[in-house]
């Protein structure tokens, strides 16, 4: 099931700890789906530390970014994933 965070109009560094908070809390078989107005580089190496996967695309001025656990196995991106 999809979870959804919109952090477009957050400023540093709230967006990051939102998408942390709400990653502490996803089940296994779901994912996180963040629309942000600039690239989270740093949140990229966080992510696979804790496990996670992620696929982000730029849609006109912001980005999509699709997050979800390295073990769901049944998690299909091209279903998914914006681009």
């Amino acid at each position: 099931m999809e979870r959804y965070l919109d952090v477009r109009d957050r400023q540093p560094p709230e967006p990051l700890e939102l998408i942390l908070a709400e990653l502490d809390e996803l089940p296994a078989q779901d994912w996180l789906r963040v629309r942000h107005r600039r690239d989270p580089v740093p949140l990229y190496n966080i992510l696979r530390e804790m496990g996670f996967k992620w696929h982000s695309c730029w849609v006109a001025d912001e980005i999509e970014i699709v997050i979800w656990h390295e073990a769901n196995r049944n998690f299909d991106r091209e279903k998914v994933a914006p681009c």
